[in-house]
């Protein structure tokens, strides 16, 4: 919790000095989110990272050190219970006081614009122009503010094995653009709680978005030459990222993240790669690697391991945009053999 951190006291008051404030103890679910956070809190504080490793958000549950975590939680980033299904009773018991940051609002926001793709740009500056109406009048650093997804933990029912389709996909971070805004979010939600660092999330929030910027651009340079080539993921993870540069996402492995493919499905998806000619299929490390080799056996398909959480990069300030490349890379590769 936030706690003054009185340095020397007496001595500081004798010399008419003000105290410093500690920042608050930051939480955040996933390790791309708590990139771009640990980015912005930069030179303040370092956030906690919850799910750690190749844990999967979709089946994480957790363990009494994680618990002590959320527990002791100023701010909850998070993306959303459609990834994160066992957040919201956590946090109802845990820390009900917590302030709970989710990004649902700007998945609802993307999911909107990538149907409506010919009027992005004005559908983009027309929600923003709505959601200024909300922001701190102080706050004026960036062009818009985004939504507040503060909320109490018990709004949201889940289903554990909810399939994520195409309208409502969470992983949002997996397209720059939607990371800039997370940016903005994140700053918001940190001004607000800590205006004492408020210049400093400010100008760490702006170096960012200037670098995502940058990245976009790296991207695009790499996915472009392969965008029409077809292939197949193993879940429904990459629609944001099919968005932004036009890849050709012919289909997903599995049904849900949480099971596994029946032998019916198997020759589902079989018939499928020939009929698409398909030129890849790409595994997760947070899922059970052999399914995909059996599928492509006997075929011309290759396979590659995309990693959408980065499960081996080290977690920090670096981590997104490290990730963001690897999967480019990945992706580039796999295809263009």
């Amino acid at each position: 919790m936030i706690k003054k951190a009185l340095l020397g006291t007496s001595l500081l008051v004798g010399l008419g000095t003000a105290p410093a404030f500690a920042a608050p103890d930051v939480v955040v679910s996933i390790a791309p989110l708590h990139s771009l956070t640990s980015a912005v809190m930069k030179d303040v504080a370092t956030p906690t990272l919850l799910i750690e490793g190749v844990q999967s958000p979709h089946s994480f549950s957790l363990k009494p050190s994680d618990a002590s975590k959320v527990q002791n939680a100023d701010i909850i980033f998070w993306i959303s219970p459609d990834l994160e299904s066992f957040l919201p009773k956590s946090l109802a018991s845990l820390n009900p006081n917590a302030k709970s940051v989710t990004m649902d609002a700007l998945i609802d926001h993307a999911d909107t614009h990538e149907k409506h793709d010919d009027d992005k740009d004005h559908d983009h500056e027309h929600d923003h122009k709505h959601e200024d109406t909300h922001a701190d009048e102080k706050h004026d650093d960036h062009k818009h503010e985004p939504a507040n997804d503060t909320h109490t933990h018990d709004e949201h029912a889940h289903d554990d094995d909810h399939h994520h389709h195409h309208d409502k996909d969470p992983h949002i971070w997996l397209n720059t653009e939607h990371a800039i805004e997370m940016v903005e979010k994140i700053e918001h939600a940190l001004v607000e709680a800590d205006p004492d660092h408020a210049e400093t999330y400010k100008k760490n929030a702006h170096e960012l978005e200037e670098r995502l910027e940058s990245l976009d651009k790296e991207l695009e340079k790499l996915l472009t030459p392969i965008k029409d080539k077809p292939f197949f993921v193993f879940h429904d993870a990459y629609g944001h990222l099919q968005e932004q540069y036009k890849l050709n996402v012919a289909g997903t492995v599995s049904v849900s993240p949480n099971q596994t493919p029946g032998a019916k499905r198997i020759k589902e998806i079989q018939h499928s790669l020939a009929e698409k000619n398909v030129v890849c299929v790409f595994s997760e490390p947070q899922f059970k690697a052999k399914m995909v080799q059996t599928i492509i056996e006997g075929t011309s398909v290759k396979t590659a391991e995309l990693d959408p959480l980065g499960a081996d990069i080290p977690a920090g300030p670096d981590h997104y945009e490290t990730m963001m490349r690897a999967l480019a890379t990945t992706i580039n590769g796999c295809l263009s053999q």
